[in-house]
């Protein structure tokens, strides 16, 4: 049977287009107009959050409330049916798999010559995606239909053996495909946990991975797939290294393949879009605001492919614009954004990762910080807290930790500094996350709770001061100002200054 909230999410996360025809679909099926299980459909779709006791209140002069937790299953698995048949077409892979289905049906009714004019069609259509997956397929269908039928051999006026070459190229290229897949996955999961680097030394492992991708792309006889698999992967780790220009020249290249391979973009439209959001962000982080506003209205007028792209496309676009505002300290359009980005975590909660809300709770956190609301950015970090399938050695939770401590340094909770900063030091020492700049915050943090009078303080921030400003211009240590940028604080304490105006001063 399927779990309670697994039926609501799955409602929850499709389409306006994909519910009807979710009902289209079902009205195929059932003998009344609108069956027991669309009831259920349509109140499930209706509620906020699952509540099945109001279900049961709702529908309970329907029979299948003796039988809910069977209709629920069957409805469950009506909407996947469905979806299938919805999203048939909607890449080359699964065109070619329908195609190749059709085919084997046509061949064992010996409509031989159908059956090749469905493969043929199959075979143009992986060639125009560069699907090597749906090439592969059509290869091993053609190769089936030569040793097992003299007639379509005949139809087809194709040697027997003879696409056995391109077999063996095609499987060549799909163990490239995953082995480069295996690295971005490795990438992927050190960076995630660990954060950028912090040192001009990367794990043994990552410096292989990187070297080997470097040879990749001298080679000229690489699948544009693997291609794009290898520049994405490149392109995460010199984001991570905080090699933007590299990284920026990376994505231009990309775009540029993908832009001369309309057939593969039609195909894996989430390529393109992937390029857009990341142009957007570095161009950002370079500073070249022109374009990263000419790159979010691009990827406004994108369409998504699915409901799980339009959700990053829209989390890209809304970031962004807010960290945009960040930058040029406009505070008024920051926090109506923020407003936005609230309801927008509202409406996609049971689609966006736990992940990527702390990200979005960690960055509230700072703005409030910076406005020097520090009660409101404490309630955002408790909130971060809070969550039960957080990694402690995640990099937000691990700044998140630090700002925890300043904020209830400014709301005067001086009583639970002593325990906030053993708890901290202890945290990052076991996780070695203890790097310069959390060295350096946490000697200066451990002093809070003896400084007795202003001047002792202020003695503090102005030693402070000279060494941040030094682990700024640390190419592997600057990244830790990009969470939080206690310089600002810090500043804003020794001229009696807000934080906000340190910020818009800089511009």
């Amino acid at each position: 049977m399927v779990p309670k909230e697994d039926l609501f999410q799955l409602v929850h996360s499709l389409s306006r287009s994909e519910k009807g025809y979710v009902r289209k679909y079902a009205a195929l099926f059932g003998k009344q107009r609108t069956p027991g299980y669309m009831k259920l459909f349509d109140a499930i779709a209706r509620q906020q959050h699952y509540n099945e006791e109001a279900i049961k209140q709702e529908l309970i002069d329907e029979p299948l409330i003796e039988r809910l937790p069977a209709v629920k299953n069957y409805l469950y698995h009506l909407i996947l049916k469905s979806m299938r048949a919805y999203h048939s077409d909607r890449t080359a892979l699964r065109t070619v798999q329908n195609l190749l289905a059709s085919c084997t049906f046509l061949h064992e009714k010996n409509l031989h010559s159908q059956a090749y004019g469905l493969l043929t069609k199959a075979r143009k259509i992986a060639l125009e995606s560069q699907d090597v997956l749906a090439q592969y397929l059509v290869v091993l269908k053609e190769r089936f239909f030569n040793d097992g039928s003299v007639v379509i051999r005949q139809v087809s006026k194709k040697p027997a053996g003879a696409s056995f070459a391109a077999e063996r190229d095609l499987l060549e290229q799909l163990h490239r495909s995953s082995v480069f897949a295996e690295y971005s996955h490795i990438c992927a999961g050190h960076f995630a946990r660990q954060g950028p680097l912090r040192n001009e030394r990367a794990p043994e492992q990552i410096r292989s991975i990187i070297a080997h991708l470097h040879d990749a792309l001298a080679q000229t006889d690489l699948a544009l797939e693997v291609k794009v698999l290898v520049y994405q992967t490149l392109i995460l780790y010199t984001i991570n290294a905080r090699e933007y220009e590299r990284s920026y020249a990376y994505l231009r290249t990309l775009l540029a393949l993908l832009e001369g391979a309309p057939g593969y973009v039609r195909s894996n439209p989430y390529k393109y879009l992937y390029c857009l959001m990341n142009l957007g962000t570095l161009s950002r982080m370079l500073k070249h605001y022109d374009e990263t506003r000419h790159y979010i209205r691009l990827l406004e007028e994108s369409r998504a492919p699915s409901v799980r792209a339009e959700i990053e496309q829209q989390v890209a676009i809304l970031l962004n614009r807010y960290f945009l505002c960040l930058d040029l300290a406009s505070f008024g359009e920051l926090l109506d954004l923020q407003k936005q980005i609230d309801a927008f975590l509202l409406q996609y909660q049971h689609s966006i990762s736990d992940f990527l809300q702390r990200q979005f709770l960690f960055i509230f956190a700072t703005t409030q910080f910076y406005l020097a609301n520090y009660t409101g950015a404490l309630e955002y970090i408790q909130r971060i807290f809070a969550f039960t399938s957080i990694d402690s050695s995640e990099t937000i939770y691990c700044f998140a930790k630090i700002l925890h401590i300043l904020l209830h340094f400014e709301l005067g909770n001086t009583a639970l500094l002593p325990y906030e900063i053993r708890s901290t030091y202890r945290y990052l020492k076991k996780r070695k996350r203890l790097y310069r700049f959390e060295s350096l915050v946490m000697r200066f943090l451990r002093t809070l709770p003896k400084l007795k009078t202003a001047a002792r303080f202020q003695r503090q921030l102005r030693e402070l001061h000279p060494k941040l400003l030094e682990l700024r211009e640390d190419p592997f240590e600057n990244s830790a100002f990009s969470y939080c940028d206690i310089i600002v604080w810090v500043e804003s304490r020794l001229e009696g200054k807000p934080m906000a105006d340190i910020l818009g001063a800089r511009e």
